[in-house]
């Protein structure tokens, strides 16, 4: 199946625009695409976001579609911390 540029597409837990699944820090970044998964954890930026993990300062303009729960427009699933972030 083609897909647009800047689209991602997955049929795992935890995709995301940027990170699939992220347990450090992302400060800063954005991404643009549309985002479309199968399972939980589906994100316009993250998809799953550890609880040791940390977003700040970053957006995701794109939108995300999922085929089950724990989907979002910046995080699928959230355990963690999110500061100063934003769908555009």
């Amino acid at each position: 199946m083609a897909r647009p540029p800047g689209e991602v597409y997955g049929i795992a837990f935890g995709i995301g625009g940027l990170v699939g699944s992220l347990e450090g820090d992302i400060i800063a970044s954005y991404a643009m695409g549309d985002v479309i998964g199968v399972h939980d954890g589906v994100g316009g930026l993250v998809g799953t976001l550890a609880s040791s993990a940390t977003l700040s300062d970053s957006y995701a303009t794109g939108s995300v579609g999922a085929d089950s729960e724990g989907l979002g427009g910046l995080v699928g699933s959230n355990d963690g911390e999110i500061n100063a972030s934003f769908l555009g």
